[in-house]
């Protein structure tokens, strides 16, 4: 598990990368932020581009006197991104057990959705996600 605070064109927040073969290490991230007290206000899909789907959460922080989160996450494996954690969940059943990411950020204040910055940096996160997966197992398949 990787945990980083970061300040991406004036957006800031907190990235979190869990790497497994297994969906043991996975859980659905919106328990996560439960347990942590925030307050799933609104959850949906959003298409960022044809071939990526996340999870957008509105949150309310009742332990910092009700203020309002944006958190986005996703899946990701080295071909397929879901933001669904019943289709992760499925794809751990398959006798090749892939390699997944989840990719989960909590953004320190609201976000706008469709917003073209943020657009680019999920895209941004995509591309260096992909990218390490497919390092990972070019190293693994000469091993």
């Amino acid at each position: 598990m990787e945990r980083a605070r970061f300040s991406w064109r004036g957006y800031n927040g907190t990235l979190l990368l869990v790497t497994s073969r297994t969906r043991r290490a996975h859980h659905n991230p919106e328990r996560c932020f439960e347990s942590y007290g925030l307050t799933i206000e609104h959850s949906s899909a959003q298409l960022v581009d044809t071939a990526m789907p996340i999870r957008r959460l509105s949150l309310s922080n009742e332990r910092q006197g009700g203020g309002e989160l944006t958190a986005n996450y996703w899946f990701q494996s080295v071909d397929r991104i879901t933001d669904d954690y019943g289709a992760r969940f499925w794809a751990s059943v398959s006798l090749e057990q892939e390699r997944w990411v989840l990719v989960s950020i909590l953004f320190d204040e609201p976000q706008t959705e469709g917003d073209p910055n943020l657009i680019e940096f999920y895209q941004l996160l995509r591309a260096a996600v992909a990218e390490q997966l497919r390092a990972v197992d070019e190293v693994s398949s000469v091993s």
